[in-house]
C-alpha cells in the first residue's frame, strides 16, 4: 500500500478498503469540521473527534442525546420540517442535491452558535433511505463578520441617502449610473428607478458634449474640485451646482463618485442680500434727499408766508400764493413718503384690532373703486391683535387696495382677507427674513393683468412702477415694504400674469381681546409768549430769510445762526438771554446734536426746539435725554411752528 499523487493504489482489495477507511479515519480525526452520519430518525451513527471543541461534549456524550437537546427549538424545529422535505424527493431521487443549510446550536456549557450544514442521504443496495451524512462547520466568526457589513452598509446607506448633498456613482465608461441618493432624486426631478441603468444625457441632465468634455478633464486631473455646472432638472428648470469628482476603482471597475452641492438657495439668498443691501442704500439716498428737498419747500413756504402777511383773501395774487400753499403741500407728502419708506418717520404703536380698520377703509373703497369690482371681504371673527401704527397700517392696505383697482380697468374682484396663523420654520427657511410665531395674516387679492415674473422681483423698490408718466411715483409699494418690515413683519407677492396678483402680510399678534384706547391729546389754550427772544439757527439763507420776519411779525425777537459754532458764540456772549433756541441738525462743520450738547454745557435750562429736514425717528430718545424740548419738521406750517413755540415756552414757565 502507497500513495502517490494523491491516489490511493493497492491490488488486495482487503487492504484496499482498510487503507481507505484508514485514510478516511484520518481526516475525520483532524478536520475542524463535525463530520456526521446519522439514520432517518435523527440518531447519530457516527460523529468526528473534532465535536469537542465545537460543541464542548464528548464523542459519546453527542452521540447518544436527542438533537433537540443541541439546537435551539426555532432552527430543530425548521431542520425537521427541512428534512421532511427533502427526504421525501429522495425517496425518488436519492441523489438530490441538498442546499446549504443554516441552524443555531447549543453548546454544553449553555451558549450558542451558528453551524453551516450541507448534508445528503445515502441508501442500501435495493435504494431504501438509511440516512444523512454531512459536514457542519462553526460560521460564528463570519455571522459576526456580515453582521458587522451588514450594519456597516445600514449605516453608509443612512449617511448615503440623508446626506444634504446630491450623491451619484456612475461608470466612467459609459456614464451609466449606477446608484443615486435622495437629494439627487430631488434636485434633479427623477425617481430613483427612473435613474439607475441610464445616462445623464439619455436623462436629459446635459449634452453627450458636455459631459464628454467633463470625462476628458477628469481623466486627465483624476478628480474634481468645486467645478461650477448647470444642467436641467425633469421639469427643465436650470440647476447650478458645485461638482466634486473622484475616479474610483471598485471590483477592477472604473467608476465616477460624483457628489453636486446644489446653489439654488445660495443663489437666491445672495440675490436677496443684494436687493436688502440695495433697498438700503437707496433707503439712506431718499431721506437725505427728502432732507435737502424739505428745506428747498421751506424756504418756498415761508416766502408765501411772507407775501401773504401783506395780502388779503381779496388780493388778486392771494389765490395765486395759495396755490403755491398746495403744491408745496404735495411736494411735502411726496417726502413723507421718502421718509417712511427711509424710515426716518417714528411709527405711534399701539394695540390694534385690523378687521375694524379694515372694515373703516372699505367703505372709502367704495367710493374710489368703480362699480364693476366686486369687493370681497373674508374677515377671521377670531382675529388676534398686532401691535401696529394705525395710520401707517391704513396706508399700506389702501395702497395694496388701489393698485388693486388698477390692475382691474376691465373690472373683476378684490378680495381682502384676515387669518391668525403660525409660521414654522419650514416656510421660515424658504423665507429668509421671517421669524417662526403666531402671526395675523392680511391677504389683499385682485383678478387682474398681474404680474410678470421678471418685474415682480422690482415691485419694492423705490420708483420702480409699470404705470404710465404722471401716474404713479413708484414710492407705494415701496412704502409698505419698508412699513411692514418696521413693523416686524414679513410680506410675499404671488402674481401670475392674466390671473391677477397677491399680496400676503404676515404682522406678530399680540396676546390680547380687546383694543387698548389710547387718550387724546389735550389741547390747552396758548399763553402770550410775545417779546420771547429765539435764536434761529440754521445753515440754508433762504430759511433764515423767510422765518425771521414769520416769527417777528409774531412779535418775538430773533438772532440768527448760519452753523453750530457761531451759535454757540453768540450764546456765550449773551447766556441766559435767550428763551428759546430753534436749532437744525443737519448742519455742515459741528452739526445741531454736537451744538446742543455745548449749549446744555453752558445752560443746562435751555429751550431748544429741533427743526430739521427729516424726523430723527430713533434718535427721539437720545434728543429728548440731551434736552430738546420739541420737534417740528420741515416744511412746517406756520400756525403749528408758533402754537409749537408758544407751548415750549409756555411749559417752561409753569415749570
Amino acid at each position: 500500500m502507497h500513495f502517490k499523487g494523491g491516489i490511493l493504489k493497492e491490488k488486495d482489495p482487503s487492504n484496499y478498503m482498510e487503507a481507505l477507511e484508514e485514510r478516511f479515519r484520518f481526516f475525520a480525526e483532524n478536520v475542524r469540521d463535525v463530520l456526521f452520519i446519522q439514520d432517518m430518525n435523527f440518531n447519530l451513527m457516527y460523529v468526528s473527534p473534532s465535536v469537542k471543541n465545537v460543541f464542548g461534549y464528548e464523542v459519546d456524550e453527542l452521540k447518544y442525546m436527542d438533537k433537540i437537546q443541541y439546537m435551539t427549538p426555532e432552527s430543530y424545529d425548521r431542520a425537521v420540517q427541512l428534512f421532511n422535505y427533502y427526504s421525501a424527493l429522495a425517496e425518488k431521487d436519492p441523489q438530490v442535491d441538498v442546499p446549504l443549510m443554516e441552524y443555531e446550536y447549543i453548546r454544553k456549557d449553555g451558549s450558542t452558535f451558528w453551524g453551516e450544514v450541507k448534508t445528503g442521504f445515502f441508501c442500501d443496495e435495493d435504494g431504501k433511505l438509511l440516512g444523512t451524512q454531512g459536514v457542519l462547520r462553526n460560521i460564528d466568526e463570519r455571522k459576526r463578520i456580515e453582521d458587522e457589513l451588514r450594519e456597516s452598509k445600514a449605516k453608509f446607506q443612512t449617511i448615503f441617502d440623508f446626506s444634504p448633498q446630491a450623491i451619484c456613482l456612475s461608470e466612467l465608461a459609459t456614464g451609466t449610473i449606477r446608484e443615486v441618493n435622495k437629494k439627487f432624486c430631488e434636485i434633479s426631478g427623477h425617481q430613483k428607478e427612473q435613474v439607475l441603468g441610464r445616462t445623464p444625457v439619455e436623462l436629459g441632465l446635459y449634452s453627450r458634449v458636455a459631459r464628454e468634455q467633463f470625462v476628458e478633464f477628469l481623466k486627465q486631473a483624476g478628480e474634481v474640485q468645486g467645478l461650477e455646472v448647470r444642467f436641467k432638472n425633469k421639469s427643465g428648470v436650470t440647476i447650478d451646482c458645485l461638482v466634486f469628482s473622484k475616479i474610483i476603482t471598485i471590483n477592477q471597475e472604473e467608476l465616477v463618485l460624483s457628489i453636486l452641492v446644489d446653489l439654488t438657495q445660495q443663489r437666491r439668498l445672495e440675490g436677496m442680500l443684494r436687493h436688502a443691501q440695495k433697498m438700503e442704500a437707496v433707503g439712506t439716498l431718499a431721506g437725505g434727499i427728502a432732507h435737502d428737498f424739505n428745506n428747498l419747500l421751506q424756504g418756498i413756504w415761508g416766502f408765501t408766508q411772507v407775501l401773504l402777511m401783506d395780502k388779503s383773501a381779496s388780493d388778486p395774487d392771494y389765490g395765486k400764493i395759495k396755490a403755491i400753499e398746495d403744491v408745496v403741500q404735495k411736494g411735502s407728502e411726496l417726502t413723507r413718503r421718502l421718509l417712511l419708506y427711509a424710515r426716518r418717520v417714528k411709527s405711534t404703536l399701539q394695540p390694534l384690532q385690523i378687521n375694524d380698520e379694515i372694515k373703516e377703509i372699505s367703505k372709502i373703497l367704495e367710493r374710489a373703486v368703480p362699480k364693476m369690482i366686486e369687493i370681497n371681504l373674508d374677515l377671521a371673527p377670531d382675529l388676534k391683535l398686532v401691535e401696529a401704527d394705525r395710520t401707517e397700517f391704513e396706508q399700506v392696505l389702501m395702497n395694496l387696495c388701489l393698485n388693486a383697482r388698477d390692475a382691474m380697468a376691465d373690472g373683476g374682484t378684490l378680495s381682502i382677507q384676515t387669518r391668525n396663523v403660525v409660521l414654522d420654520n419650514e416656510f421660515c427657511r424658504k423665507n429668509p427674513g421671517a421669524s417662526p410665531g403666531e402671526y395675523v395674516l392680511l391677504r389683499v387679492s385682485d383678478t387682474g393683468h398681474g404680474i410678470d415674473e421678471k418685474l415682480a422681483e422690482h415691485i419694492f423698490e423705490p420708483f420702480f412702477t409699470t404705470k404710465d408718466i404722471g401716474k404713479g411715483t413708484g414710492l407705494g409699494l415701496a412704502m409698505v415694504y419698508s412699513i411692514v418690515k418696521a413693523h416686524k413683519g414679513h410680506i410675499t407677492c404671488a402674481s401670475k400674469v392674466g390671473e391677477g396678483t397677491t399680496f400676503s402680510i404676515y404682522l406678530p399678534s399680540l396676546n390680547g381681546k380687546g383694543v387698548v384706547s389710547l387718550p387724546q391729546g389735550v389741547v390747552k389754550e396758548s399763553e402770550d409768549t410775545s417779546g420771547a427772544r429765539i435764536l434761529l439757527v440754521d445753515d440754508e439763507d433762504m430759511i433764515l430769510e423767510t422765518t425771521t420776519p414769520i416769527l417777528e411779525h409774531h412779535g418775538f425777537e430773533v438772532v440768527t445762526a448760519k452753523s453750530g459754532e457761531e451759535a454757540l458764540e453768540i450764546f456765550q456772549r449773551e447766556p441766559g438771554k435767550f428763551d428759546l433756541v430753534m436749532l437744525d441738525l443737519g448742519m455742515p462743520g459741528m452739526g445741531g446734536k454736537a451744538c446742543l450738547r455745548e449749549l446744555r454745557k453752558i445752560s443746562p435750562q435751555v429751550n431748544v426746539l429741533i427743526a430739521s429736514g427729516y424726523c430723527p425717528g430713533e434718535q427721539d430718545e437720545e434728543l429728548m435725554a440731551l434736552g430738546v424740548s420739541g420737534f417740528v419738521g420741515k416744511p412746517y406750517r406756520t400756525t403749528y411752528l408758533i402754537e409749537e413755540i408758544n407751548r415750549v415756552l409756555a411749559n417752561r414757565r409753569n415749570s
